[in-house]
C-alpha cells in the first residue's frame, strides 16, 4: 500500500491463472482495505430492526408471541393456508403493537 493507504494490495502477476479475491479474478491490481466496513442497514433500518426485536422480546415464549397475533383480525378472518394483506390490518396491527409496547413501558 502507498502512503496513507491501509490494507492488502492483490496484484495479477501476468500468471495463467488470475489472482482471486473474494471470489473474482484479479486483473491488474487492487487495494483490499483490512477493515472493510460494511452495514447492510441504514439508521432508519436498523431502528426498525431493533423496535421489531424489542416487542418480539416482550413475549416470554412463541407461545405467547402467536397467541398476541392469532387475536387480531388478520388471522382471524383469513382461512388457513390464504395469504394475508397486512396492508389492509395494517392500523390495527399498529394500535395493537403500540398498546403492548405502552403497557409494556408502564410496568
Amino acid at each position: 500500500p502507498g502512503e496513507g493507504e491501509e490494507g492488502m494490495r492483490v496484484v495479477d502477476l501476468g500468471a495463467t491463472n488470475p489472482a482471486v479475491f473474494t471470489g473474482r479474478e484479479v486483473r491488474g491490481e487492487v487495494l483490499v482495505p483490512r477493515h472493510i466496513d460494511v452495514q447492510p442497514f441504514d439508521a432508519r433500518e436498523i431502528s426498525l430492526i431493533e423496535q421489531i426485536a424489542e416487542f418480539v422480546n416482550s413475549f416470554d415464549t412463541a407461545a405467547e408471541l402467536s397467541e398476541f397475533s392469532h387475536h387480531l383480525r388478520y388471522w382471524s378472518e383469513n382461512g388457513c393456508g390464504q395469504l394475508i394483506s397486512y396492508g389492509e390490518y395494517n392500523r390495527e396491527v399498529s394500535d395493537a403493537i403500540a398498546a403492548r409496547m405502552c403497557a409494556i413501558e408502564g410496568k
